[in-house]
């Protein structure tokens, strides 16, 4: 078995994965109000500019999948290096149409590779430690039924909050309902988004301030991390609001002194419909945790 890794732009790979010649990445656009349009990347350099610009947009600045043309120059290229299995880690198809047009063009290379869908919930940075994983695996010589029932475990498992500054995006992008924004613009409610369970995005409850949000998520994080005797990662995603993310990254290091707490730039593609300033957080457990029972 040869195997290899395709993923998308949604968030970044640390040099040691985006060098490897069995990760294949793809990216999805982004259209503005000016006819410009850029790849949904993840450089940090960038990352502030992107976000200053966005908050001054009138118009919400449009994401569009992958081309289909680049995924049959990706699927071709992977089954020119003589990969025979191929496992897929992107943006859940309750966020977009990706995943079900990489299913399709995947159907007519059957005969020629053997694709895995893993991730039902992951987005953005909190795909990267289970791209990092399955790559681990790789290495180890691990087959599809080794790796594919603990990557997809460690998906559904992993808890995701995001403390949104305003519903104005989600509500222009149609991934709020439209009460939802108004109350949350009518009464400055900071709102806490949860993944749903079909992988997509869900009002869980609202707030009056973003430190009660952040107090409330963490809350919540602590108490999901208790389920986990093996061991956490913590992980917050900043849209542009790195001040906010020491604050609740020392509130965890001081409640759990010995897990880890990643903070990462929250990717332009997801960073769009929640907004400048956005906070979100991933709680993923240790793989050890997992049993076959």
């Amino acid at each position: 078995m040869k195997a290899a890794i395709l993923t998308d732009g949604t968030f970044a790979l640390p040099q040691d994965l985006s060098t490897r010649h069995d990760i294949f990445e793809f990216k999805l656009l982004i259209s503005f109000e000016d006819g410009e349009t850029l790849e949904g990347n993840y450089d940090e350099k960038e990352m502030e500019t992107f976000y200053h610009r966005l908050e001054k947009s009138k118009e919400l600045p449009k994401t569009s999948q992958v081309r289909p043309a680049d995924l049959y120059r990706l699927f071709d290229q992977v089954v020119a290096e003589d990969f025979d299995t191929l496992y897929v880690l992107a943006i859940p198809s309750a966020l977009s149409g990706t995943v079900q047009t990489i299913q399709s063009v995947a159907q007519e290379y059957n005969d020629r590779i053997q694709t895995h869908i893993l991730n039902r919930h992951s987005v953005a940075g909190t795909i990267a430690p289970l791209v990092a994983l399955t790559a681990q695996y790789i290495d180890e010589g691990k087959s599809p039924d080794y790796i594919v029932p603990r990557i997809q475990w460690l998906d559904q498992q992993q808890g995701i909050w995001a403390a949104v500054a305003s519903l104005d995006n989600l509500v222009k992008g149609g991934r709020a309902s439209r009460f939802s924004g108004f109350l949350g613009n009518l009464f400055h409610i900071i709102p806490i988004i949860k993944s749903a369970p079909d992988g997509g995005l869900e009002l869980a409850e609202k707030t009056r301030t973003s430190k009660q949000a952040y107090n409330k998520i963490t809350a919540e994080m602590l108490e999901e991390a208790k389920q986990y005797p093996a061991g956490v990662t913590f992980q917050i995603l900043h849209a542009d609001n790195d001040k906010d993310a020491q604050k609740v990254k020392a509130m965890l290091n001081e409640a759990m002194p010995d897990t880890p707490v990643e903070i990462v730039w929250l990717s332009s593609v997801i960073g769009i419909h929640v907004g400048p300033g956005t906070l979100a957080f991933s709680c993923l457990p240790n793989i050890d945790n997992y049993s076959e029972a």
